[in-house]
């Protein structure tokens, strides 16, 4: 059960047992799965320079959530987020009870942290 608010700049975005899914989400049959992003949409957000949460357009300084790795090797799966939405998704999806593997709940690593990256 959902045990954070969610912000008020995320309450366009579709809701799904109570979490607010995405941008980016991979739909199927109705459902949001989130082991996976939309490839179109994950297009967009470069292209558009879109935020891979909320959807809207990011401003000169974009956001990524990785582990230590990714922050070495400047290399994120997902695309660019406005600072709080990266925020935002770290800290839900350590409050979540879904697990990696459920396929319907969020799925970062409890690892991760919030890094910043400009986007040019």
């Amino acid at each position: 059960m959902q045990t954070i608010a969610i912000p008020t700049y995320l309450s366009h975005l579709p809701i799904y047992q109570g979490w607010p899914v995405p941008f980016t989400q991979a739909w199927f049959d109705g459902k949001p799965d989130f082991r996976t992003v939309d490839p179109q949409k994950t297009v967009r957000c470069v292209t558009e320079k879109l935020c891979a949460i909320c959807g809207r357009r990011l401003g000169d300084k974009s956001y990524f959530i990785g582990g230590p790795l990714s922050k070495a090797n400047r290399v994120f799966t997902d695309p660019p987020m406005h600072k709080r939405c990266a925020e935002f998704a770290e800290q839900a999806s350590r409050e979540s009870k879904h697990g990696e593997d459920s396929g319907d709940g969020f799925n970062a690593a409890a690892n991760t942290n919030v890094y910043f990256n400009r986007l040019d």
